[in-house]
């Protein structure tokens, strides 16, 4: 018998649930491109990547071999008051990384980017910005919690290293975030162990 390994676009899985309000304006957005991976996941049969209520966003990627993503943004309850901006998520996976982002709220922004190794974004509230870049092997962590939070952080460190960034309250600020190429820099962490920040409002 005779085998192969998988080559880039074979292998792959999509379960993607979208449940839009009713009498929601502009209607939930998804994009993927897996056409560079092999072996990867997009949610799964028992938890579908899923976007709930209007105007939610997701635009998402992976390449390599191994690689999932997990995905949950739910505004349903600005969508039926018709007052919905929608949630944002842009995530990245290189390798066999496993990403997750769920954003439970209005208006919050995650942008996450990891290579071989786990990230998770978690939003609870409205007008969140999360933005966590995790270089090779590391892994990482943002919870928010409350309105207003920013988060820009990029992990480096030793394989297995972690860093998890905890803010809740609202109002909390680890680093700045702007958007686009005028981007602000993160928060940037090194690390050969296990870190965890957390922060609140005074």
């Amino acid at each position: 018998m005779l085998s192969s390994a998988a080559m880039a676009g074979e292998g792959n899985l999509l379960y993607l649930l979208q449940d839009t309000t009713t009498g929601a304006v502009a209607g939930n957005s998804f994009s993927s491109d897996q056409s560079e991976a092999s072996l990867s996941s997009i949610g799964t049969l028992a938890e579908p990547a899923t976007q709930r209520g209007d105007a939610n966003q997701a635009d998402l990627t992976i390449a390599g071999t191994g690689g999932s993503i997990a995905l949950n943004q739910d505004n349903t309850s600005a969508a039926i008051l018709g007052a919905a901006l929608g949630n944002s998520a842009a995530i990245s996976v290189l390798g066999g990384g496993a990403a997750s982002v769920g954003q439970v709220g209005d208006h919050n922004l995650a942008d996450l980017e990891l290579i071989d190794g786990t990230g998770s974004i978690s939003q609870n509230g409205n007008d969140n910005i999360a933005k966590l870049k995790l270089n090779a092997g590391v892994s990482g962590d943002i919870e928010q919690t409350g309105d207003t939070n920013v988060a820009n952080l990029e992990v480096t460190g030793t394989a297995s290293s972690s860093v998890t960034l905890i803010q809740s309250g609202g109002m909390s600020y680890a680093g700045s975030y702007t958007g686009g190429a005028t981007s602000a820099p993160p928060i940037t962490v090194y690390t050969n162990g296990t870190v965890t920040i957390t922060q609140s409002p005074l």
